[in-house]
């Protein structure tokens, strides 16, 4: 495997070749000198067919600035990072011995977490071939589902309060969405879904081919790619894109500019789609309780969590006379110095102790 690095402002990246002319693009936010030194953590990301070097390398760029945003504004005790594949199939035995051959070369310094496109089987090979994989399925709690459930907490802060009766749509039923979907049709939310595979189906949502039509509440993207465009921000008719798709935004500043001129409110996947880092953090710097922890515990508190991060961003950006996404993406907010992931305790003594 050889590698040579790209500068790129506060994000390095740098190019590996790995096995069959695949590649890896790996994308690290630098330490900051000034503050605690903590590791890199980001998703390993399998994008599938043909992709460009120019184009997997602003990929895992804009992955790795965003994973940086959510560790900040989370303080999970991580910085930034992205890995970034492309060339070859997720379950590629070569390729995998590749990528623990790059984490161990870091020596502790960059920890990998599930990411699209990559498999819970393939994880646990990864795992057995190096220890800095953050894999929390071997502790019987799904990464999607934290995720899912980040979201839903997202969903309440913006609500707020309960989503009963709330039109929400639903953009990809996949491991994400289909949590999504069904929790909130089981609260009593009026849930659209859409999925490009036919027939995809979630208990208690209607599918439908044409949500672009509105009017809703909210849009929940959760499926991979920019789904977004100047041409669709200026289309929707909806209070609120709240979704944990990175990348969702098919030109971040300009959309999210038309977004909040129009009077939709926008929280940005760095803040949403925190819910498998904050669990990360917790096996991280509290193994002992995430050992502890039943699955439910730990999901309630990746929801609790961006729940309450979601209505101070909302209330600072109000009183900031912004969005919330131009406060977020603008100025990455660092609230404490605390390890959020090390203040988890699960339930003791047969109460729950406070999580916030």
């Amino acid at each position: 495997m050889t590698g040579r690095a790209v500068p790129d402002g506060a994000i390095r990246v740098r190019r590996f070749t790995g096995p069959g002319g695949a590649t890896l693009h790996l994308a690290v936010a630098r330490a900051d000198p000034a503050r605690r030194a903590f590791p890199a953590h980001g998703a390993l990301r399998w994008c599938a067919g043909r992709v460009g070097d120019a184009e997997a390398r602003r990929l895992a760029r804009r992955l790795a600035h965003e994973s940086r945003v959510t560790h900040e504004i989370h303080r999970t005790g991580f910085r930034g990072a992205a890995i970034v594949v492309t060339g070859a199939a997720p379950d590629d035995r070569v390729l995998l011995r590749t990528v623990a051959e790059l984490l161990n070369r870091q020596r502790g310094d960059l920890l990998a977490g599930v990411g699209a496109g990559v498999t819970a089987a393939a994880m646990r090979e990864l795992g057995a071939l190096t220890p800095y994989v953050l894999d929390t399925a071997a502790h019987r709690v799904d990464p999607s589902t934290a995720t899912a459930h980040g979201v839903l907490g997202a969903v309440e802060a913006w609500a707020p309060g309960p989503v009963h009766g709330l039109r929400v749509v639903v953009h990809g039923i996949g491991k994400v969405g289909t949590v999504v979907a069904a929790r909130l049709a089981e609260a009593g939310a009026l849930v659209v879904t859409h999925d490009v595979r036919p027939g995809v189906r979630v208990p208690g949502c209607v599918p439908s081919d044409d949500w672009r039509h509105g009017p809703f509440d909210v849009l929940v993207p959760c499926a991979v790619g920019p789904l977004v465009d100047a041409a669709l921000a200026h289309r929707l008719r909806c209070g609120a894109v709240v979704g944990p798709a990175e990348a969702l935004l098919d030109d971040e500043a300009t959309v999210s500019g038309i977004l909040h001129h129009r009077g939709i409110d926008y929280l940005p996947a760095p803040l949403v789609g925190a819910g498998a880092a904050l669990l990360d953090s917790v096996a991280r710097h509290a193994p002992h309780a995430l050992r502890a922890a039943t699955p439910d515990e730990l999901y309630g508190f990746a929801r609790s969590t961006v729940r309450h991060a979601a209505a101070d961003l909302a209330r600072a950006a109000h009183h900031a006379d912004t969005s919330p996404a131009a406060l977020l993406l603008g100025r990455p907010l660092i609230p404490g110095d605390g390890i959020r992931g090390a203040e988890f305790q699960p339930l003791t003594e047969g109460r729950r102790l406070p999580v916030r």
